[in-house]
């Protein structure tokens, strides 16, 4: 079972799925962890692999794999379902997502290149097992941008996923809870419990995270939140952070 078990974890980090390397059994399994960690639609009505796209428009129901994408906008009455798998995106403006924006996080190598302010709402935001995503802010600006997570956003970051706020940028957080779902277990022997795997927030670069105002950033599971190269986390005035159990629920491991 754990061997089976270790294939769909696998498939599903790979973001596709070779139908005949697995029973039915394994092949529903895939279904139900990724719709659980994902909000992809039934289908894509478009499909970009390996493309360069130039002043790119965010519409419709729409996959990127190994794309470039640049001068990147996002009309605020224009619904789209998009996957980025492997993809650099560089913004052309401010970008708002709400729930009717949804953006699904699948493998390494995803950038977005935070030229523009970005807002992120409820709702829109989702990474699957093992992804990674790397919020990029350039240097040499003399007005930094920023990414604001909005009051009410609940970030799910699967087990052995990663997100990266990276450059001399701001991250600024309302009341936000961010979930780990990396995994323990306990050894049948000892009973011991033991992190078989992590979720991972990192602040790098002189990028700076901070709490907003009166405001509170929650951190539950298991996962780690790394803090390198001249990296900062701020919190504002009145505002709170919580890194571990509290009377609302468990907290970080």
């Amino acid at each position: 079972k754990e061997a089976a078990d270790s294939l769909v974890d696998e498939a599903i980090e790979r973001g596709f799925v070779d139908e005949e390397e697995f029973d039915d059994e394994a092949l529903r399994a895939i279904c139900q962890r990724r719709a659980r960690a994902l909000s992809l639609p039934e289908t894509f009505d478009q499909s970009f692999t390996g493309q360069t796209r130039t002043d790119e428009q965010l519409s419709g129901n729409t996959e990127y794999t190994r794309c470039t994408l640049t001068n990147v906008t996002a009309a605020a009455a224009t619904q789209f379902n998009i996957k980025l798998q492997g993809t650099s995106m560089t913004l052309g403006g401010e970008v708002t997502l709400d729930e009717t924006h949804k953006v699904n996080i699948v493998g390494t190598g995803n950038v977005i290149k935070v030229n523009s302010n970005m807002t992120i709402n409820p709702g829109a935001l989702f990474f699957n097992t093992g992804a990674e995503l790397t919020f990029e802010f350039p240097s040499g600006g003399q007005n930094p941008t920023s990414v604001t997570f909005a009051d009410g956003v609940l970030l799910d970051l699967e087990k052995n996923s990663k997100l990266t706020f990276k450059g001399p940028g701001r991250v600024v957080v309302g009341n936000v809870t961010i979930n780990f779902k990396g995994e323990k277990t306990v050894t049948q022997i000892d009973f011991v419990e033991a992190v078989v795997s992590r979720a991972y927030l990192v602040v790098t670069d002189n990028a700076q995270l901070t709490v907003a105002d009166g405001k509170t950033l929650r951190c539950t599971g298991v996962g780690d939140v790394l803090v390198t190269n001249l990296g900062k986390i701020a919190p504002g005035t009145n505002a709170s952070m919580l890194f571990g159990a509290d009377a609302v629920g468990e907290g970080l491991t």
